[in-house]
C-alpha cells in the first residue's frame, strides 16, 4: 500500500499493474463464490491488451477448499 501511496504522490507507474488486479480480484471473487456455494465453479479471468483496450477472457475453474 505504501508503494501504491507514493506512486501517486510522485506520478510513477503503480508498483502492481492495474491488469494484474483485475485478474487477481477475478480469483479472489471465485474462490469467495465457490466457498459461498460450496462446489467448483468457472470464472472467467479478464486477459487486458495494453496496445488496445480490448478484453477477451480465459476460463478457469475454481474450488475453495474448507
Amino acid at each position: 500500500l505504501r508503494s501504491f501511496i507514493e506512486a501517486v504522490k510522485e506520478g510513477t507507474p503503480a508498483p502492481v499493474p492495474s491488469s494484474q488486479i483485475i485478474i487477481n480480484q477475478a480469483i479472489i471473487d471465485g474462490i469467495v463464490k465457490s466457498a459461498e456455494l460450496g462446489k467448483e465453479i468457472e470464472i472467467n479471468i479478464p486477459e487486458i491488451s495494453l496496445v488496445a483496450t480490448s478484453y477477451c477472457s480465459k476460463r478457469i475453474a475454481v474450488t475453495a477448499i474448507k
